[in-house]
């Protein structure tokens, strides 16, 4: 019988370790499998981008370098409404068809000088909004610090600290189980409802932070929660959580780039951004390179003793006075 359960613990550990190398080639072959980005240049400038994935309906979309920072009081809001504009379904192309439908239909466009408006850079500055509405029965929270611009190099820290806090909802259960600390915590709790974390990137800047939902006597607790997290993030967070965070980011990369729509949303915005379209073996191998270290380092730069900018609408009585929620966003140590 010792024998017999010895060859059956080898051949379940060959087993594991066989499943788990066919799943490392498979993601590996995915990467370096995904089509190609073929861009084409007309002759005012027009920037044509696709990628064949060999589906049945294609998404074509038209994206413009400018947005509701080129907006005045008189045309507020205009960036937003010109999206919800336009939908149309349109079956698979090629790269060299959408390249001649551009040209017809954009190419007379000139590529000469406008009056486009002298922006100075982005500077940010703490503050506070709060909308108290007692007739509402839950507050919506928002609570994040300057973060980084898209082409900045701490961006891809950032990403694996903002999976690393996570997100939660309690109708989704299994919080206890969850891999982030602030999940478990809420859940074990019964802190908030939800609770997102958010890295929004722009040009020059960026807002890293967390929104979340909550009962009005739970406001106080869950902030606490969540500067604690932080905190950690800047000093003690561990090789194994971040290599964790790294796995989920990457999984959750590619979840984000399943259909057609998603994938033209990613080249446009890339194309704008980077001038090229990143292909994902090397967004991989950047996430594959962050350390502990690094997410240490970048957020102490980022987050450690940093004036938050903090929104909130509802039954916001119990949330804490600026001062305080700023004395949270560093740790007196002796």
């Amino acid at each position: 019988m010792l024998k017999v359960a010895n060859t059956l613990r080898l051949v379940s550990k060959k087993g594991n370790n066989a499943r788990a190398l066919a799943t490392a080639v498979g993601y590996k072959q995915a990467l370096v499998n995904v089509p190609p980005t073929q861009l084409t240049v007309l002759d005012n400038g027009i920037r044509i981008a696709s990628e064949d994935s060999g589906a049945a309906t294609a998404t074509v979309g038209l994206w413009i370098d400018a947005g509701s920072r080129y907006e005045t009081s008189k045309n507020n809001g205009v960036a937003h409404f010109l999206e919800h504009m336009a939908f149309k379904g349109a079956g698979g192309i090629e790269h060299g068809k959408l390249v001649d439908l551009a040209q017809k239909h954009l190419g007379g466009l000139k590529n000469t000088p406008v009056d486009v408006p002298e922006l100075a850079p982005c500077r940010y500055t703490g503050s506070e909004i709060r909308v108290r509405d007692d007739s509402m029965p839950l507050a919506h929270i928002a609570i994040a610090v300057e973060g980084a611009g898209w082409t900045d190099p701490d961006n891809i820290p950032l990403m694996v600290a903002n999976t690393l806090v996570g997100a939660w909802d309690r109708s989704q259960g299994g919080g206890t189980n969850n891999a982030s600390y602030l999940a478990r915590a809420a859940s074990a709790g019964n802190l908030c409802h939800s609770f997102q974390s958010f890295n929004t990137c722009y040009k020059d800047t960026g807002l890293w932070g967390i929104y979340y939902v909550a009962e009005p006597m739970q406001i106080e607790d869950m902030l606490f929660n969540i500067q604690h997290e932080w905190m950690k993030l800047c000093t003690s967070v561990t090789e194994g959580e971040v290599e964790r965070a790294k796995n989920i980011l990457k999984t959750n990369m590619l979840l984000q780039l399943d259909g057609t729509t998603p994938v033209c949303e990613d080249i446009g915005r890339q194309i704008l951004c980077y001038n090229r379209r990143i292909p994902i073996h090397e967004l991989d191998a950047r996430i594959n390179a962050v350390t502990a270290q690094n997410v240490r380092d970048v957020c102490y730069k980022f987050i450690y003793d940093r004036c938050p900018a903090v929104a909130a609408v509802g039954p916001t009585e119990a949330l804490l006075d600026y001062t305080r929620i700023r004395a949270g966003m560093y740790w007196l140590r002796a």
